[in-house]
């Protein structure tokens, strides 16, 4: 099933289940009209603390008198269900990340006080931090520029961070100082640099600095290497086929892109568009996923254990479809774990025992009629969030087991951000498949209406 399609539903309150949320199934005796929708809340992100005591995440609401809507960080205690809302400010709070050590939650944001025009109260995206039992946040980075992606260090001492950096091309230069008030549509790429900061010291230092454009990147454990998932230009439209994957070596300042061959000329579509790279505990492997129009995403790891980089191209079992949302964790040093698509699921899968040239079984980490946006794991896996919707209510916050396990019902619903919905006549939700033109099995999603019986005409 198409993710456009899961998601639309996921917004509507079609996609949940009432077995996940526990008790008594609600009377639904409301019928549903267009200002309902004004009020639901949609929990964009979420991570789990690393001993899995705690899972933060973000909620988009629509707050009146504002004429939009708003993202503000939350936290949960999974073990009291006690969820606890930590910031209050117009600043579209986002990207969760915890330290280490449990101590903090560091989160992007775009704050601003007054007319100031000094970082980083002047709206500019920058990464603050905040204790999960609430207090000041606390301002992390003062970048000039928005910060467009970062990420901690394995020891929680550093922070890595990417911001764009303008550059003209020479021959629009003379247009763009004539008209400076203007802003031209041609001749300019924000290409990305990569700096750090200590943590420590607050000092920062320029890393990378090498004319791309970097649409992802995540650092190695040990810290000596980080990957980059890069394009030429700034333009979307490089993305798709013309993305890449580099690795910068700290130590040398060295970068090698990886042999692309695999999901280039040997790929069913040259122009897939790659995402989501992850490094392995161990540091001796990066997994990363390619998207394609029209053909199912596939993983691939990169095997750096010495000499040239081994691309492994994992198998993709049965009509199981890696989605490109929700990202790739490494449970530990050998399995991997995936959103990915059956038959109007989406589940959390994992493939075990990857080595060199050779992959093991494939788990289900969240069985059963859901369709998950987003997950995380505690630094043990032993325990996963995962922001999940079925039938019956929009997506919250549930926490399993990271680990597959004979149970009847893993789930514990950690949120409930929506209980709204609840009372919401909603329509029956129904896989139908059906022979196509030439003879191939089809499937797709039947709504029909909340009181429909068998033999009644659902036009009526």
């Amino acid at each position: 099933m198409a993710r456009g399609v899961l998601v639309a539903l996921a917004m509507m309150g079609l996609l949940g289940s009432s077995t996940l949320a526990g008790g008594q199934a609600p009377v639904r005796d409301r019928d549903i009209v267009a200002e309902d929708y004004f009020d639901i809340a949609v929990v964009t992100g979420s991570a789990v603390s690393p001993d899995g005591a705690y899972v933060a995440y973000t909620e988009m609401r629509w707050q009146p008198p504002d004429k939009r809507r708003n993202l503000d960080l939350w936290v949960v205690d999974t073990g009291s269900g006690q969820a606890t809302r930590l910031t209050f400010d117009k600043a579209a709070d986002s990207n969760p990340q915890w330290s280490p050590d449990n101590r903090w939650i560091y989160f992007t944001s775009s704050r601003r006080q007054g007319d100031g025009e000094d970082p980083p109260y002047n709206g500019k995206t920058q990464v603050w931090r905040i204790r999960p039992d609430g207090g000041p946040v606390f301002p992390v980075t003062r970048a000039t520029k928005s910060i467009q992606h970062y990420e901690l260090s394995h020891d929680g001492r550093t922070l890595y961070y990417a911001i764009p950096e303008e550059q003209v091309d020479d021959e629009w230069k003379d247009l763009h100082a004539k008209y400076k008030d203007l802003e031209l549509g041609q001749g300019v790429v924000e290409f990305s640099q990569v700096w750090t900061l200590d943590l420590e010291s607050w000092r920062t230092e320029k890393l990378i600095d090498d004319k791309r454009v970097i649409r992802d990147l995540a650092v190695a454990p040990a810290g000596g290497r980080i990957a980059m998932i890069t394009t030429p230009t700034d333009e979307l439209i490089s993305h798709e086929g013309r993305s890449r994957v580099d690795i910068h070596d700290v130590a040398t300042g060295e970068i090698i892109t990886l042999p692309d061959r695999q999901w280039r000329e040997d790929a069913p579509s040259p122009y897939g568009w790659l995402e989501s790279p992850a490094w392995s505990p161990d540091g001796k492997a990066l997994a990363f996923s390619v998207d394609f129009d029209g053909y199912p995403a596939e993983i691939f790891v990169a095997h750096l254990g010495g000499g040239e980089p081994r691309i492994q191209k994992l198998v993709r079992p049965g009509e199981v479809s890696v989605s490109s949302g929700g990202g790739l964790h490494w449970r530990s040093g050998q399995d991997l774990c995936f959103v990915a698509e059956d038959h109007a699921r989406a589940r959390v899968y994992c493939i075990t025992g990857i080595r060199d040239g050779r992959q093991g079984k494939l788990e289900v980490l969240t069985p059963g009629d859901v369709a998950v946006d987003r997950f995380s794991l505690s630094r043990s896996g032993d325990r996963l969030a995962a922001v999940l919707s079925t039938t019956t209510h929009p997506p919250d916050v549930f926490l399993l087991p990271g680990r597959s396990r004979a149970a009847d019902n893993p789930y514990t619903r950690l949120t409930k951000v929506n209980p709204q919905v609840d009372t919401w006549r909603i329509p029956q939700i129904k896989l139908v498949t059906w022979k196509g033109w030439n003879g191939d099995d089809v499937e797709g999603i039947l709504e029909l209406p909340p009181d429909y019986r068998e033999g009644d005409d659902p036009c009526l």
